[in-house]
């Protein structure tokens, strides 16, 4: 009886609920029409570019219209190569010009490198193909490195931080990166940096670097302590989420507050900082500790370094302003913002100070223009805290790569897009998810919209228990007007990390692909002679299905689409012959129609896609002999499940060679590699790209590529069909 006398007192605060937010619906701050991209005009203070949904799509550069293609001289009020300048100077300009900065010339801005997710297994595969690129003399040249997932595993290793020791750390600034003009103090007459440093890429790359040996003893990264100490750690955790499991279900279960609990996020995370962020602790570097945490701003670019991109998605499945497809947008973190289109950008902080968690808030906010304040619950008390749980007062703690890299890979958790399952229901009631929630910063939760009637009803609504109907309020949704946003893994939109890319007009991106695909497959046995092996259309349509999901929303939102050369896919070799190095699993792609300014050049997008695949069938190598009998002993190798977090020494090693063999020096990869990248050189520079005094000869030029060997060995055409 009890229950039915509350039934009409819930009903009445639910429809109060619902017509306060009707009422304000129609009150929110808009968007002025000269405020919209390519025009300019961003919030001040708080976004770089304005937060409404409304503008998404205007803020995307696109493909030039059918008369433009056909003529790019045809008259019109503005063209699409001037429009979409100008969107990429209002929403990347200032990425590009750093860039442009710090490498010293104008094309890196338009070079890129994509790592993919998948895990640990993709974070090996990746460093073999950074490794490859840097002997080639691309990687120092590439203005854009953007990741996911696994993919950020490896790109955290190459961008930090590992001889760090008792040095101090500068204020970070992208614009002016501290390894490219160290401060040297002089002490006992021997100099030594003010400031800690990045090692050098040829120190980091170099075969038997501490760097690379600390990756190959930390393939089981999950458990990255020793022995009996790692089973001890993971049963501490399972017994830490036990002890947060009440907190858990009364306050994001019951009430809805979105709060990160639960220690999986924290074994996960301390398991990619042990592994890929690590620090050395002496001289003798014989023990490793975690980097700290510091703001992604610390790892902006220099003349070795690109430009990090670490993708996230961001969960919109309540929000009707979506996508009707879609129920996640693209959510980025660069070392200038983060955010995404759907609900605008933040600036990410410059300095880092201790927190008493795990040194998590990293800026004094006035300096940082970043909301200070936390709409959801207090600091948990202090017998809660040894269950991990962050209820922190600044809300920035996911703008440092120690925690974008861990929530980018956030692939198990039960809010993930995929509801409705009795799995994600049982993590999402258990606690164990690994992603994030975070600081809402539409402008009804603003610190200025506090004592404002609206501000007042907003943190009301938010704050005032409801139990299991809270979902009705609009502050507790999944959209760009909730109080908090969920972040989840980026391979959830986009797995590839291409997309990125070519919304910001890079126009040479390589993409080291380590997803899991059925790759080996899609060739097949022929009767020709001349070429062996042929695509098999049918094996085609069941493979790469990441990168078919990034074609879609390339052709969606910025209307283009990649026409890929599928046969370079198909090994050459015959049955029974030996090889110097193995297949190579590169393709080449092309963007046509995407242009990026008025100079009739940069027209076209160069892709050279690398993936991670091994043939099966009568392949036997001359050296690196390793890989045939890593395939030998375990056929799953190079599609390794990505549930599999768990590589031994030998399969890490196996990866980064396969990597690094697919488009090393003198490899078959390298010969397509080479041809788009100076088909890219001469469209960027407009000159000889066989002339090494012209811009297009130094940047067309590679080390360990004869143009005359590639020519000479490039795979024949397919034969015509026979006449019947």
């Amino acid at each position: 009886m009890r229950s039915l006398r509350l039934a009409p007192s819930l009903a009445l605060l639910l429809g109060c609920t619902h017509a306060y937010e009707d009422y304000f619906a129609t009150n929110h701050p808009e968007r002025k029409p000269e405020d919209g991209c390519p025009g300019g005009g961003a919030v001040p203070d708080r976004t770089i570019q304005p937060w409404s949904k409304s503008s998404q799509y205007a803020c995307f550069i696109h493909a030039a219209r059918p008369e433009e293609r056909r003529d790019p001289k045809a008259p019109g009020d503005v063209s699409t190569a001037i429009e979409n300048a100008k969107t990429l100077d209002v929403v990347y300009g200032d990425e590009a010009r750093i860039i442009t900065s710090v490498k010293s010339n104008d094309y890196s801005r338009y070079v890129g490198l994509a790592l993919s997710g998948g895990g640990v297994r993709s974070a090996s595969f990746g460093t073999g193909v950074m490794r490859a690129l840097h002997d080639l003399g691309i990687l120092e040249k590439t203005g854009y490195l953007s990741t996911v997932s696994g993919g950020g595993f490896a790109a955290a290793w190459m961008m930090s931080f590992h001889d760090v020791g008792d040095e101090a750390f500068a204020p970070c600034d992208p614009a002016s990166p501290i390894d490219m003009n160290p401060a040297y103090l002089v002490e006992g007459g021997r100099r030594r940096p003010r400031y800690a440093l990045r090692p050098p890429l040829d120190t980091l790359f170099r075969p038997g670097s501490n760097y690379r040996y600390h990756l190959t003893q930390h393939g089981e990264y999950l458990g990255y302590q020793h022995g009996h100490n790692s089973q001890s750690q993971l049963v501490l955790t399972i017994g830490k989420s036990l002890f947060a499991f009440p907190f858990n279900f009364v306050f994001n279960d019951l009430l809805g507050y979105d709060v990160n609990t639960g220690p999986f996020r924290r074994l996960y995370r301390d398991g990619i900082d042990g592994a890929f962020l690590f620090n050395y602790t002496s001289p003798g570097r014989d023990d490793t500790v975690p980097l700290r945490a510091l703001p992604m701003s610390c790892f902006g670019p220099s003349d070795e370094r690109p430009f990090w991109i670490v993708n996230m998605t961001l969960s919109l499945i309540d929000d009707h302003g979506a996508h009707h497809g879609r129920v996640g947008d693209a959510f980025e973190l660069t070392p200038l913002w983060g955010g995404g289109t759907s609900v605008g950008y933040v600036s990410t902080p410059r300095r880092w100070t201790e927190d008493r968690y795990r040194e998590v808030t990293m800026a004094e906010p006035r300096r940082t223009e970043f909301l200070p304040w936390s709409p959801t619950a207090p600091r948990p008390p202090a017998n809660m805290r040894g269950a991990d749980v962050y209820g922190l007062d600044r809300d920035n703690f996911w703008m440092s790569p120690s925690y974008a890299v861990a929530i980018s890979g956030a692939a198990l958790d039960g809010h993930s897009l995929a509801n409705g399952t009795i799995g994600d229901a049982l993590l999402d009631f258990y606690g164990a998810g690994v992603g994030y929630f975070v600081n809402g910063w539409s402008p009804r939760w603003w610190p200025e919209s506090r004592f404002t009637l609206e501000g007042v009803g907003e943190r009301g609504l938010f704050y005032l228990p409801l139990p299991l109907v809270y979902p009705l309020v609009a502050s507790h949704t999944r959209s760009s007007d909730g109080a908090r946003y969920l972040l989840l893994d980026g391979g959830v939109f986009d797995n590839t990390g291409l997309y990125a890319l070519v919304r910001r007009g890079v126009r040479f991106i390589v993409v080291s692909d380590g997803t899991q695909d059925p790759v080996n497959a899609v060739c097949k046995r022929s009767y020709d002679a001349d070429r062996p092996w042929r695509i098999d259309t049918a094996a085609l349509g069941q493979s790469f299905s990441d990168l078919r999901n990034t074609e879609i929303l390339l052709r969606t939102d910025l209307g283009v689409s990649i026409k890929w050369q599928w046969d370079d896919l198909c090994p050459t070799f015959k049955a029974g012959q030996l090889l110097e190095h193995p297949h190579a699993y590169v393709m080449r792609g092309t963007i046509e129609g995407l242009p990026v300014d008025d100079s009739g050049r940069r027209d076209t997008v160069h892709i050279v896609y690398v993936k991670a695949a091994y043939v099966s069938e009568g392949q036997s190598l001359k050296q690196n002999g390793f890989l045939d009998v890593t395939k030998a002993n375990d056929p799953d190798f190079a599609n390794d499940p990505t549930t599999n977090q768990f590589f031994s020494e030998d399969r890490v090693a196996s990866y980064d060679e396969l990597g690094y063999q697919q488009i090393g020096p003198r490899t078959e990869g390298l010969c397509r590699l080479a041809t788009s990248w100076r088909a890219f050189c001469k469209e960027s520079n407009d000159g000889d790209v066989d002339d090494v005094t012209t811009a297009a000869g130094k940047c067309a030029k590679l080390e360990f590529v004869d143009v005359a060997r590639c020519e000479h060995e490039a795979p024949p055409a397919p034969s015509a069909p026979k006449a019947k």
